[in-house]
């Protein structure tokens, strides 16, 4: 499929812009402005757009990577390839976040003017897309700027970088990516607890602290229980050295969440023996929208609860 793409990559592309123009059309032409039907065929309009320059664009990019230098157009359409995706992608993601995951991707992606705006983008990026991809078709290759390295051999520098990294720089930066991604958040709405359940954790630690007892009766979850959980007595032992619990779980859950992604890096070393897929596995971890809405929601959770 590939190389029928990449034979046919600016008629893919051009095909690709005419449908976007046409569903961006019709929906202008059927529909209200911003109402249900015509954010899902505008939506639906742009994710045809970018899937088309998205093949195109790689498929350009896989022809000539390793033997066309990388100051030609062909960083045009790599340029226009992280365009699209970014646009098409963030437009997504902020959707799903937006809504806390009640859109389907595909046809539910634009909800707003924000992820509208960012949807745009993807205009931009295929016609730089379309620009390279036209170039080189009547060129017969890309037109280059300067003589120089390619991309493949980028590519290689940037593997013998990573390769030549300490391990332990990898877990220590995985560590950071994850804690201060959900540490984010806690600084954001510092007054507030984050959490399905952070309220009761904080009141049971209190409780376990005016009374510390091993055995006991303590609310939890909805119920009585005989032995306190750990967590409680670590948040309790705390909170009786005078660190209020309210702090411990402002702090516990971005360490978790670091630890949480520095051992995804550490498996993913350990069976790839790759140092760039170990550190692409924490990102993967920690920026996954399922994880990223389940946080938002337990914003918005809290808020209503207080």
């Amino acid at each position: 499929m590939l190389g029928v793409v990449s034979r046919f990559r600016v008629l893919v592309v051009a095909f690709s812009i005419a449908v976007f123009v046409f569903l961006f059309g019709f929906a202008n032409l059927c529909y209200v402005p911003w109402s249900v039907g015509w954010l899902r065929l505008v939506d639906l309009a742009f994710w045809v757009l970018s899937i088309g320059s998205v093949f195109a664009g790689f498929a350009e990019f896989w022809l000539f990577w390793r033997g066309c230098p990388a100051l030609s157009t062909l960083l045009i359409d790599v340029a226009g390839l992280g365009v699209v995706v970014f646009a098409r992608f963030s437009s997504a993601i902020y959707s799903l976040l937006k809504t806390s995951f009640y859109v389907q991707v595909v046809g539910g992606s634009i909800v707003d003017d924000v992820s509208y705006r960012l949807a745009s983008l993807a205009v931009l990026g295929s016609f730089m897309i379309f620009s390279s991809t036209s170039l080189s078709t009547w060129f017969r290759k890309p037109v280059v700027f300067a003589k120089g390295l390619t991309f493949h051999d980028l590519f290689i520098r940037l593997v013998r970088v990573l390769g030549a990294t300490n391990t332990r720089w990898v877990y220590i930066a995985s560590f950071a990516v994850g804690f201060l991604a959900r540490f984010y958040s806690e600084l954001k709405y510092l007054g507030l607890p984050i959490g399905w359940d952070t309220l009761e954790y904080i009141a049971v630690a209190r409780d376990f602290a005016s009374t510390p007892r091993f055995l006991t009766s303590y609310l939890w979850l909805g119920g009585l229980r005989n032995l306190p959980p750990l967590i409680t007595w670590v948040s309790g032992s705390l909170a009786l050295l005078g660190a209020d619990p309210w702090i411990f779980f402002k702090v516990y859950p971005a360490i978790a969440i670091g630890l949480i992604s520095m051992l995804s890096a550490a498996i993913a070393y350990r069976v790839s023996g790759s140092k760039a897929i170990a550190f692409a596995s924490a990102l993967i971890t920690v920026f996954n929208p399922f994880i990223l809405g389940q946080s938002r929601s337990r914003v918005y959770i809290n808020c209503e609860y207080l």
